[in-house]
C-alpha cells in the first residue's frame, strides 16, 4: 500500500508541474500574439499615415494639381483602421458597440 502511495504523490505532483508548464505556455503564447496583432495593426497604419501625411504636403506645395491623391491615402489609411479594428475583435482585444 505504501508503494501506491508513493506513486498517488508523485503522479500529482507531476500533474501540478505539467499544468504550470501548460499555463505558463498559454500565456506566453497569448501575449506574443497580441504583441503580434498590435504590430501589424500600427505598423499599417502608421505607414499610411505618413505617406498621407506626405501626399497632402505635395499636394499644398504644388498648388493641389491632384487632389484625388489625397482621397485615395486617406481611403487606404481608413481600411487599415478597419482591418486592425477587424482582428482586435477576433482577437478578442477589441470590442465595439
Amino acid at each position: 500500500m505504501g508503494n501506491l502511495g508513493n506513486r498517488r504523490k508523485w503522479l500529482f505532483r507531476l500533474s501540478i508541474c505539467l499544468n504550470v508548464i501548460l499555463a505558463a505556455l498559454l500565456t506566453w503564447n497569448h501575449i506574443i500574439m497580441n504583441f503580434a496583432i498590435d504590430q501589424i495593426s500600427i505598423m499599417g497604419v502608421q505607414n499610411d499615415l505618413v505617406e498621407l501625411e506626405g501626399i497632402i504636403a505635395y499636394q499644398m506645395e504644388k498648388g493641389w494639381p491632384d487632389p484625388n491623391l489625397v482621397t485615395t491615402e486617406l481611403g487606404d489609411v481608413l481600411d487599415g483602421l478597419a482591418i486592425g479594428v477587424t482582428i482586435g475583435e477576433y482577437a478578442g482585444t477589441i470590442f465595439t458597440n
